[in-house]
């Protein structure tokens, strides 16, 4: 029986990894900063040594690093905490990791490394990273590229873009949506507020993603992989698809398009043909289908 250690368990990517790993018959133990009633999932404070302990004493075959501060708007609240979440907890495991060799390591990067950019991102675009969570996750990236070569380890970079599910937090558009438009149907609430409707992004399933994490995990060679559904969406792009599949009218939506753009993203427009390569994908779902099992999941 294979063994995953996933930290971050408790978020939206790890639940998610947890349920496809379990179908596949792995012995698995989460981690997290708070006390879980669960057995399987350990409070850690993400030290070395604490790290080291937990590792001797579980043995992982893989370990999916999924923990950190994933709010690149509220990082600059909490610079210390997301550079402590974003850095020194990948550089603890990759101590850990070069004098083992065996274990496979996956980090979960994110499309804020990158600088901005109107054209297509893949792997070899510039990075430079606009906000505390950026900058951390970036150093993390290239940590992770600099010890694989090092010391010949098997540890896989994976470029995030937008992924959502029923899990997420509603401080994030889909989910936020999602809760607003049912709460309009039932009379709860008059108007749906939108801070901005004008940035782009790209916006894919989190329970493909999660399944993507663990078949990176299966190749023969590791690399640095862009994770995203190829196609892009404007914010308002992404309100109409909300507002046909609840009938809403436009109305409803109260657009304030009072965002500065100093220190923010416009454009995050992906290529992920790698991905496609490498795993053989035939399609990757695409928003109205993210939307579809959102709604659906939620039910």
């Amino acid at each position: 029986m294979r063994k995953a250690l996933i930290t971050g368990i408790t978020g939206q990517d790890g639940y998610l990894l947890k349920k496809i790993l379990e179908k596949k018959n792995y012995q698995i133990l989460g981690l997290s900063r708070k006390k879980n009633k669960d057995e399987n999932i350990l409070k850690t404070n993400y030290s070395k040594n604490s790290i080291k302990k937990i590792i001797d004493f579980f043995k992982p075959d893989e370990i999916y690093h999924l923990a950190g501060f994933s709010n690149p708007k509220e990082s600059w609240k909490y610079p210390e905490k997301n550079i402590f979440s974003n850095l020194k907890i990948t550089l603890n495991f990759l101590e850990i990791l070069k004098k083992t060799k065996k274990i496979k390591f996956f980090n979960a990067s994110t499309s804020e490394i990158f600088a901005d950019s109107n054209g297509l991102l893949d792997e070899n675009s510039k990075i430079h990273p606009m906000n505390p969570y950026g900058i951390g996750r970036s150093a993390s990236y290239f940590l992770v590229d600099a010890y694989r070569k090092k010391y010949n380890l098997f540890l896989i970079n994976a470029i995030l873009f937008n992924h959502d599910s029923y899990k997420k937090k509603e401080t994030f558009l889909l989910k936020y949506l999602l809760t607003s438009c049912k709460k309009i149907i039932s009379k709860k609430l008059k108007k749906i507020t939108i801070t901005d409707s004008r940035p782009i992004r790209d916006f894919g399933c989190a329970k493909d993603f999660t399944n993507y994490f663990h078949k990176l995990m299966q190749i023969k060679e590791s690399g640095d992989f862009i994770i995203a559904t190829g196609k892009s969406f404007s914010v308002k792009q992404v309100v109409n698809v909300y507002k046909k599949k609840f009938n809403l009218p436009l109305n409803c939506f109260d657009f304030k398009d009072n965002l500065k753009f100093k220190n923010l993203f416009r454009i995050r427009r992906a290529n992920n043909n790698k991905l496609i390569k490498t795993l053989k994908l035939k399609s990757i779902k695409q928003l109205p289908e993210v939307v579809d099992t959102m709604i659906r999941d939620l039910k």
